[in-house]
């Protein structure tokens, strides 16, 4: 069995116990990290303050990240590529075209003639445009507490400036930081529309 397939199966006889998939990961940790001396003495502030959404957040917000430049944005750029190459390579070889609006199986509205080249490239640009809208969307993560107030970062440590430190933290994952936990499921909404069309 893998490394990686033991520590799930870890962190899943954990979770049995707390019915929790967060508490479960942070007793995990815990426990990985115990024999580090300097790590053991914080070891209680790994979920300060946070609820379970300040952490789940993030790590979507990480993962979408991930999977945009990981994966979409390559496979979209090949797309693109090879759209290209065909319109390159298909630009004399007519075709019938149809106006706006015509069904696919209208067998009779035939249109001006046009080339192949030319509807694939503007297959390309239009593809193009949803990339480029794609890979402006901001992904946001939350990280303030239970209602966006660091209330019980506060009442702890009142003299800390908990809005600075969650930006920096945000900052440190490469994402931007809000308050409101609606903003982050707007976004991956918005990413979910784009790739319908």
């Amino acid at each position: 069995m893998s490394l990686a397939l033991m520590m799930h199966w870890r962190l899943k006889n954990i979770e049995r116990v707390t019915n929790h998939d967060v508490k479960a990961v942070e007793y995990f940790l815990k426990q990985k990290l115990q024999s580090n001396a300097e790590v053991a003495k914080v070891l209680e502030f790994f979920h300060f303050a946070c609820t379970s959404e300040d952490i789940n957040n993030l790590a979507h917000a990480l993962m979408l990240r991930e999977a945009m430049d990981s994966v979409m944005f390559p496979v979209m750029d090949r797309i693109i590529k090879a759209l290209c190459d065909m319109a390159k390579d298909k630009a004399h070889v007519p075709m019938l075209s149809r106006t706006h609006g015509q069904l696919l199986n209208s067998c009779c509205m035939k249109a001006s003639p046009t080339t192949l080249g030319k509807e694939m490239a503007i297959f390309a640009v239009r593809l193009s445009r949803e990339r480029k809208e794609l890979s402006q969307v901001e992904i946001l993560g939350k990280f303030a507490g239970a209602v966006g107030n660091y209330h019980a970062r506060v009442v702890a440590y009142s003299d800390v400036n908990w809005p600075d430190i969650a930006e920096q933290f945000a900052q440190s994952l490469g994402l931007s930081l809000i308050l409101v936990l609606l903003s982050t499921y707007k976004i991956k909404i918005k990413l979910a529309l784009s790739f319908l069309g």
